[in-house]
């Protein structure tokens, strides 16, 4: 019988397969969208073969938590994910979005995110079915997506600080319920932005409890703002009560605390049997919307209200003894987006150099009017003592996964977009224990099984062929505060479902990436 031949071999490749294990020398065929098989191929037939001597191939890397719906359906070849060899992105974070939408929850929140995405979300109303459609054959990444529950309580209460009636409280229940069935992989929580910080422990609890026989996770940006430790041991909590998977976003030393002090009850959580996560980017300092500073009552109700509420004195005073932030504190933070005209001079500079003598909360309560909140913070890292030794501490351990949290707005922005995946693998040894393999494990399998795509994130035979081949020595970030759109260098050739999307360090233009909806019959049994 003849051998049908494969679309590609890639020969000669030193083979890293995800696991953590150690890497060997092997060809690797595929055929369609799939690894078809791992070995010695010199005499199995392909209609092309690529040599791959000194290179090393690996699970395409997978970001555990991203903002880049807006920038895929603008530019399909997403060249931030290319260059790393980035293949697919868990979208949906944070508690905010786009789907599941009424018009008054779209129309919130394109302006309230418009220091992210840009006030341009090209998104319609609509659910979460409707918007993974949107992915289908557009980009060089797959997108998986998480369900936001701020959507989900703003199409129900508006942005309001109450809790909800029984019947409110269920018909966001079927709301989370439904974004399952439309093919969201969990539900996001972000609990220091409106209208996900006006939830209670309880209705979490509930929300989380809706999905669990649809064998989702609850995601959360915790309560940072209330404590650490505090807003840790909550969503710990969300997992013990509604007995469903927990994973915190973006979790990295900060204010004085060490890495030790916060891996402890992730650990306490699952030496009792609840199954916690978390992801982590490798940068000591981050970046978020200006809102971010304001307390949760100066950002409630329509962007109207919030801005009329910013514009009162009364109010400004109020929000000065709130957020308590001294004075000197307020040069740790630039501000970032996009600046022109009159303003332009503004971009890069620190809050208090840019208030030029004047107030920072009237500086910054002005500028969010003029602007319509759409203001980015970008923080500034002053090599504090020990910085590096306690990030690689959380960066290496078990329950850790990787993530950019990319923008991707115009203008200024974090270099974590296009470089936190090529940083986080050559970053890798000053963690000394942490091996080039393991550092992979973390960035493909680890969240691969973390968010329920079981058939990706390994080098086998029948799993999705999503593999990016790279020359390990020069492989690194380039990406800088200054310059945070240079992209990663040192990757070859990368493969999105079997098709080739970058080839000799070069897009080729095809947009294979699909949405990725959860499919329940590959889920082990629980």
């Amino acid at each position: 019988m003849t051998m049908s031949p494969l679309d590609f071999i890639i020969e000669g490749c030193r083979v890293i397969d995800g696991t953590g294990a150690p890497w060997f020398l092997a060809d690797v065929g595929i055929a369609k969208d799939r690894i078809a098989q791992v070995g010695p191929l010199r005499d199995v037939p392909a209609r092309r073969r690529i040599r791959a001597d000194g290179l090393t191939l690996a699970p395409g890397l997978i970001d555990a938590h991203v903002h880049s719906e807006v920038v895929l359906l603008e530019d399909g070849i997403h060249e931030a994910a290319l260059y790393q060899g980035v293949t697919t992105h868990i979208v949906g974070q944070d508690g905010f979005g786009f789907a599941p939408t009424t018009p008054s929850t779209l129309t919130f929140m394109s302006a309230y995110l418009a220091p992210i995405y840009g006030n341009r979300p090209g998104f319609e109303p609509g659910g979460i079915g409707q918007f993974l459609a949107r992915f289908d054959g557009t980009s060089t990444v797959n997108v998986a997506t998480l369900a936001p529950l701020g959507c989900i309580r703003m199409n129900q209460l508006g942005n309001e600080n109450r809790a909800p009636s029984t019947r409110e409280l269920e018909a966001m229940a079927d709301e989370c319920r439904r974004a399952m069935a439309d093919g969201a992989i969990g539900i996001s929580s972000g609990l220091d932005y409106v209208p996900g910080c006006h939830a209670t422990t309880e209705e979490l609890v509930c929300l989380a409890r809706a999905i669990v026989p649809l064998r989702g996770i609850y995601v959360s940006h915790i309560r940072y703002i209330s404590g650490f430790l505090d807003a840790l041991d909550e969503a710990i909590s969300v997992g013990r009560q509604a007995v469903i998977p927990v994973h915190v976003s973006h979790l990295r030393p900060a204010d004085g605390l060490s890495s030790a002090s916060l891996l402890r009850p992730i650990e306490d959580a699952r030496n009792e049997g609840i199954d916690v996560t978390f992801d982590t980017y490798p940068y000591a300092f981050g970046s978020t919307m200006a809102t971010y500073f304001l307390p949760s009552w100066a950002l409630e109700g329509t962007i109207d209200d919030i801005l009329l509420r910013l514009a009162d004195p009364a109010a400004r005073d109020r929000i000065r003894h709130d957020i308590g932030l001294a004075t000197s504190t307020w040069s740790d933070y630039q501000i970032a987006g996009r600046f022109d005209g009159e303003a332009a001079p503004l971009g890069g500079l620190d809050i208090l150099s840019a208030a030029q003598g004047a107030d920072p909360v009237d500086f910054l309560c002005d500028l969010l009017i003029a602007r319509r909140l759409d203001v980015l913070i970008l923080g500034t890292s002053k090599g504090r003592p020990g910085e590096d030794s306690e990030l690689m501490a959380m960066l290496r351990h078990p329950a850790h996964t990787v993530s950019s949290d990319g923008i991707f707005g115009s203008g200024r922005s974090h270099p974590r977009a296009y470089g936190a995946f090529a940083r986080f693998l050559s970053f890798r040894p000053a963690g000394q224990d942490l091996t080039l393999e393991q550092a992979v494990c973390h960035a493909t399998w680890a969240p691969a099984r973390r968010f329920g795509l079981w058939d990706r994130g390994l080098v086998r035979p029948g799993y999705a062929a999503d593999l990016f081949v790279f020359e390990e020595h020069t492989y690194r970030d380039e990406a800088t505060a200054a310059d945070p759109r240079r992209p990663a260098s040192g990757v070859q050739c990368v493969f999105v479902n079997g098709a080739a999307v970058l080839e000799e360090g070069q897009p080729t233009g095809l947009t294979p990436g699909r949405a990725l909806r959860p499919a329940k019959h590959l889920y082990p049994s629980r």
